[in-house]
């Protein structure tokens, strides 16, 4: 409404108070609705506060949503000179005796002296293959670390240039040059440790080139241009008395959920101590205790009535606010399921005294943990574990697909490779010539290029010609590009091919590409393509989708992938999921923030229904204040023409008073 101007002039009223008092008692309903929306707006500033303090409710759930930060479980060795262990919540608490009397370590070959690194050291290739060593000076190839051959040019001959192709290969060893003072020295030394993964080094020289000879090495050999600096072996220890050997320092499958790393040697036994260290666990339960008790001290102020000040909250009449405490109790009060050791919060010290407050009995907390850490974390976070670990690995789960609970795993076919077999009857020595050197082959649908195997080369027996096909086959570029690879073995007289993979991708086909000639044995014979199959299996009684040996569920195990050890077939025991109480919690605080209007968000709900509110009061506000300045105006007419009528009535008695005044005055 605007100003009310002065007023009065010609009546000499003050006609403009007159309508502003007036105007008063017309504004009391406006008064009205303008306060009614300001206890709206304290309302939103007050849900605001309370969402707030929900939110901060729910930040000290962060440390116990997450498994791996409930690992309970401590593994400690009293001599740490000797190593350092970890534990998983699985590992079973007790102590062991340790005495470690060997390390781990990877083979390390150095070639002689050589005056300069960029003087040529001979054309060719050189193979090297990775395997173990016998007393007698034999060779074993290790099937899992295929073997690398590079090739040597004029554009890399040199010392240098050797280094460098083996590098760049990336097969498992690493090649340095290495300036000892009296010259440079080829260094190759394995990647991996232990005794399967010893180095043999051959050389083939390119036109009668015999340079390459002078970096090779045979265990069976005594005339070896390269020299063992470092021997591969295993790390050789005892626990409880009991021998073990392993290709390494890092050791995790000798006690279940513990890993080993061993840094030294001890000839007096140190103890391994496998414990529990609940302090982290404990403070981050309290403080989701304080909290809980934290943001209902702040529900009750602001939705409830003090009986003692006799004054009600600012949200106090909020009813749907009331179902947040109903919520979060029905969370804390629903068993976890499955077949966990604890099933509420209540089973570790968790609970509520008369006045509806969280309290926690940390003796009852820590007992519960030491007794059983896994079951802790189980009860807090989400997570898996299987009855046959091994056989059944959990890749991951979906916490929005998964439903808790617990899945059996059943396997009606295992998932098989594409193999084909090749050249029955094979006879041995067998000599690699013009007609048979040539093969190609298609590995999972990647067609390889013309593979070569070596002229001139002699095989006494099927498992080192198995061994060098593999070792051809897998090292052809196209095979490599792809990250395919076959296995090549030798039984019953024939070769056997198949690819490293499983399921229906899996296929092979071989075929030869021999230039001719009729002395010499067709040893690869096959040109048919054999493709393998998926496993078919079940979780939890419903059929999965599988891909070789990988299963994804369907139904309530939807969102579960899993992944069968090769082979696998039958009852393979069980996968159990649980969503634990910090994470369900985690959702229904989530869900009630919420701003999509999908989830029906309890605070969205609440939010939306003050603005509408107070929507609702502006537009009946807007709506009066233009009556009220109609009002006003029509006050100001009316008053106006008042004015003006008595101003003349003023002027005319006035005028009147005057003439009365001059007339003659009558004698008496």
């Amino acid at each position: 409404m605007g100003a009310i101007t002065s007023m009065g002039v010609g009546s000499g009223i003050d006609v403009s108070g007159i309508i502003s008092q007036l105007m008063q008692v017309e504004q009391q309903p406006l008064l009205a609705l303008q306060k009614q929306e300001a206890s709206y707006d304290a309302q939103l500033s007050a849900l605001g506060t309370l969402q707030g303090a929900l939110t901060d409710f729910q930040s000290t759930l962060t440390a116990l949503s997450d498994p791996t930060k409930l690992q309970l479980s401590t593994a400690t060795l009293a001599n740490t000179s000797v190593g350092t262990a970890t534990a998983t919540n699985s590992a079973q608490q007790g102590t062991h005796s340790l005495i470690v009397s060997q390390l781990a370590q990877n083979q390390v070959i150095a070639s002689a002296d050589v005056s300069s690194p960029n003087n040529p050291v001979g054309t060719g290739s050189l193979t090297i293959s990775f395997g173990s060593y016998s007393d007698s000076g034999g060779f074993s190839a290790n099937a899992t670390q295929q073997s690398i051959t590079v090739n040597i040019d004029s554009t890399n001959n040199n010392l240098f240039g050797l280094r460098d192709a083996i590098n760049a290969a990336k097969g498992g060893v690493t090649a340095s040059v290495i300036n000892d003072g009296n010259g440079f020295r080829l260094a190759l030394s394995s990647n991996t440790s232990g005794a399967v993964n010893g180095m043999k080094i051959t050389a083939t020289g390119a036109n009668g080139d015999t340079g390459l000879n002078a970096f090779t090495y045979d265990p069976a050999s005594t005339t070896n241009s390269m020299s063992v600096t470092q021997k591969a072996q295993d790390a050789q220890f005892s626990l409880d008395g009991i021998n073990i050997s392993k290709p390494t320092n890092t050791i995790n499958d000798v006690l279940s959920g513990v890993t080993l790393n061993l840094t030294g040697t001890n000839t007096d036994a140190t103890t391994l101590t496998i414990g529990t260290d609940t302090t982290s666990l404990v403070k981050n339960v309290q403080a989701m205790v304080d909290g809980y008790n934290s943001f209902m001290s702040q529900l009750s102020s602001l939705t409830g009535y003090d009986t003692t000040t006799q004054t009600a909250g600012i949200l106090n009449g909020q009813y749907s606010l009331n179902s947040i405490k109903t919520q979060l109790r029905s969370v804390f009060n629903k068993a976890l399921g499955g077949s966990n050791a604890y099933q509420s919060l209540f089973d570790v010290g968790v609970g509520f005294d008369d006045k509806g407050n969280m309290t926690l009995d940390q003796d009852k907390l820590t007992s519960s943990a030491q007794s059983n850490p896994q079951a802790i974390a189980t009860l807090f976070a989400s997570g898996t574990s299987v009855s046959k670990p091994g056989s059944v690995t959990v890749v991951s789960t979906s916490s929005t697909l998964t439903k808790a609970g617990t899945y059996a795993i059943n396997v009606t076919s295992p998932a098989k490779q594409g193999t084909v077999t090749s050249g029955s009857g094979l006879t041995f020595p067998l000599t690699i010539g013009a007609d048979n050197d040539f093969f190609t082959a298609a590995i999972d649908g990647v067609q390889s290029g013309t593979v070569k195997l070596t002229d001139g080369t002699t095989y006494n027996n099927g498992n080192d010609l198995a061994a060098a096909i593999q070792t051809a086959l897998n090292n052809d570029s196209a095979i490599k590009a792809a990250g395919v690879s076959a296995n090549v073995s030798f039984a019953n007289g024939a070769l056997q091919f198949s690819s490293a993979s499983y399921g229906s991708t899996s296929s092979i086909q071989v075929t030869t590409a021999a230039t001719g000639g009729t002395s010499d044995p067709a040893f690869l014979s096959v040109t048919n393509k054999n493709t393998g199959t998926d496993a078919v299996a079940t979780i939890g009684g419903v059929p999965a989708t599988a891909t070789g040996n990988v299963l994804v569920g369907t139904g309530d195990a939807a969102g579960m992938i899993i992944s069968l050890a090769p082979g696998s077939t039958g009852d393979m025991g069980s996968v159990t999921y649980s969503q634990g109480f910090s994470y369900n919690l985690n959702q229904a605080i989530s869900n009630m923030v919420s701003t999509k209007a999908s989830d029906n968000g309890l605070f969205k709900g609440v939010t939306d229904s003050i603005n509408a509110s107070i929507t609702r009061l502006q537009s009946q506000e807007s709506e009066m204040q233009t009556r009220l300045a109609q009002v006003q105006a029509n006050y100001v007419q009316q008053f106006t023409a008042m004015d003006t009528t008595v101003g003349t009535l003023k002027n005319t008695s006035s005028y009147l008073t005057t003439q009365l005044a001059n007339l003659p005055k009558i004698s008496s």
